[in-house]
């Protein structure tokens, strides 16, 4: 019979453990890991948005693990951790839960192509990562959905020719950045009726 009831009470005791639900303000955050009273804390996570009590995702032994919601000051966004890193696609909303974003991570870092939009739903920008860096042709729009700016990135520096426009869609400046992410050789300036305004030669070592 004793055998019994120390079995059914480790049985609540591990049970309790592993369903624990707590508030993120009282999680610590250090060394990559979640500590509650300087202990790992594995359970539920969640949070008061709105006088509303919202699950957020769930920790094992200080880690994230499986689908999270992770609220920002302007946008939130949801996805899947795995061993404490971001992967797969993940999404990001405004307050309105209109899609902000849109992308993939492999491993916690961006990979692939990345779609952001603002709160109209236009796009605002596109482009590619590799393993977290920005890479090959980028394009920025302004908030009427004329292009802004567009060309490339090598490992987060922009490199060759990147052109930038007015919102009315002219062309307001064109020229190179070197493989450190200079202004190199001739820029050349517009003003918004597409009449040439000046060019400036820069002098750059590679």
């Amino acid at each position: 019979m004793k055998v019994k009831v120390v079995i059914y009470i480790l049985f609540l005791t591990f049970y309790s453990c592993s369903s624990q639900s707590i508030n993120e303000s009282d999680l610590t955050f250090k060394n990559n890991l979640w500590y509650s009273n300087n202990s790992l804390f594995s359970g539920e996570v969640y949070q008061i948005v709105r006088k509303e009590k919202k699950i957020l995702g769930k920790l094992n032994k200080g880690i994230k693990e499986d689908f999270w919601i992770e609220f920002g000051s302007l946008i939130w966004r949801e996805g899947i951790y795995i061993e404490g890193n971001k992967n797969g696609n993940w999404n990001g909303f405004y307050v309105d839960s209109t899609k902000a974003f849109s992308g993939d991570y492999n491993n916690g870092l961006k990979v692939g192509i990345w779609n952001g939009w603002n709160k109209e739903g236009k796009l605002i920008y596109k482009g590619e990562y590799i393993e977290g860096k920005k890479n090959n042709r980028w394009v920025y729009y302004y908030e009427n959905g004329q292009v802004s700016d567009s060309g490339e990135y090598k490992n987060d520096l922009m490199k060759g020719n990147w052109k930038y426009y007015f919102e009315n869609g002219s062309l307001m400046k064109e020229g190179a950045y070197n493989s450190n992410g200079q202004e190199i050789s001739k820029w050349s300036y517009y003003n918004t009726d597409g009449t040439l305004k000046e060019e400036k030669e820069f002098e750059v070592k590679e």
